[in-house]
């Protein structure tokens, strides 16, 4: 008899429906693969004491998935697929491997004692954290396409402490640290994504640079400029210069004297990884932004630029 409950590590606060989404797809993958029974939490047990509502969905999302999908008919629905049988081979040799080194450990008591199965535990964490965090894999609302108008501080039961582990929580803490600076001070600090030089890639950068900055809860503005001198008088707080990776060099050279001229105490991060890093942070760029950023590092590390703190 097999029973199965969706996780809730990959549960989110911010676009929390999407949560009832999650459990879907978790629960239908179970009965996929052979559950006798399943059971549904709420979509937001995570955030406060689940709502009549939330329990409710739960319950009517089993009560479809059995009565209207009829996903009860068939036995084995999955028999005989060949991309199934492949996939399914391959995690049973790997899991056969873990436990023929689990038993030349002496047994899973005298692994466990020896702390094997702790570090292999705590290695698989880490791996899904830095994941998440370097927007690898993806969290709908929370590491991408995050709306950044969403408020959740009135939501959320500070009391409430989490069942589980939630991989969530290192960019909400950000965020949350965000909402609280807009609710003490009555906004944001201004940020500019500066597109100038080569068209596309400049829109292309911003467009990246929006979606990062938005799961820090930051708005930004995009704005097209002729050249440095322009940006500098921007009078932003955060400048998010958006070109090319050959063009940053001279960019940044004209960019930082112009914003002392005009006095502005203004952070410049550079919206890729280009080759001249060193030179660039050498000038003054603070920051880089792009597909390997460490988001929960490099967007703490600019609030505190900003002077965002809890």
């Amino acid at each position: 008899m097999i029973h199965a409950s969706p996780s809730n590590w990959n549960r989110t606060l911010y676009d929390r429906h999407v949560n009832i989404l999650r459990s879907t797809t978790e629960a239908i993958s179970a009965i996929l693969g052979g559950a006798d029974s399943i059971s549904i939490a709420p979509f937001d047990d995570c955030c406060k004491s689940p709502s009549d509502n939330g329990r409710r969905l739960a319950r009517n999302t089993q009560i479809i998935l059995k009565r209207e999908a009829l996903l009860d008919r068939v036995a084995d629905p999955l028999g005989g697929s060949y991309l199934i049988e492949v996939l399914t081979h391959s995690i049973a040799a790997r899991a056969w491997k873990l436990f023929q080194e689990l038993e030349s450990a002496g047994g899973y008591r005298k692994a466990r004692e020896a702390g094997i199965v702790t570090c292999v535990l705590e290695h698989r964490a880490k791996a899904r954290e830095e994941a998440v965090a370097n927007r690898r894999c993806v969290l709908t609302g929370t590491n991408r396409f995050a709306e950044v108008a969403e408020k959740v501080a009135d939501f959320v039961a500070t009391s409430l402490p989490d069942p589980q582990p939630r991989v969530a929580s290192g960019l909400e803490h950000i965020r949350l640290c965000t909402e609280h600076y807009a609710s003490v001070h009555g906004q944001l600090p201004l940020i500019v994504l500066a597109e100038t030089g080569d068209a596309k890639m400049g829109s292309a950068r911003s467009q990246f640079a929006a979606d990062f900055l938005a799961c820090a809860g930051l708005p930004s503005r995009v704005e097209r400029f002729e050249g440095p001198a322009q940006i500098a008088a921007s009078q932003a707080d955060l400048i998010v210069v958006c070109s090319s990776d050959p063009e940053y060099l001279c960019i940044v050279q004209e960019l930082m004297p112009a914003l002392r001229t005009h006095g502005s105490r203004a952070k410049v991060v550079i919206a890729g990884n280009p080759d001249t890093a060193r030179q660039l942070r050498a000038l003054g760029v603070v920051d880089f932004i792009h597909l390997r950023s460490d988001a929960i590092g490099v967007l703490a590390a600019l609030q505190l630029r900003l002077a965002i703190k809890e």
